[in-house]
């Protein structure tokens, strides 16, 4: 079916939704799943966009949705 699933996330709950959701169909698939962190600028202006999370913060994202990918099996 799928070789391949790209799993885009951010800091919100339907992030954490979408990893469960990903998981159950890479199982089913036997599908290997990229996880890539993204992220909206906010407000912005004069000064420029304003980024609600950091790179520390994007690390600490991705390596939860990894870790609990992993954990359920699947290939990332």
């Amino acid at each position: 079916m799928f070789e391949r699933l790209l799993l885009a996330i951010d800091s919100s709950e339907s992030s954490r939704k979408a990893v469960d959701v990903t998981s159950g169909l890479a199982k089913l698939a036997k599908s290997q799943v990229q996880v890539l962190h993204v992220r909206e600028s906010v407000g912005g202006g004069r000064s420029g966009p304003i980024w609600p999370e950091g790179s520390s913060e994007a690390s600490t994202f991705v390596d939860a949705a990894v870790a609990t990918l992993k954990s359920a099996g699947v290939e990332v």
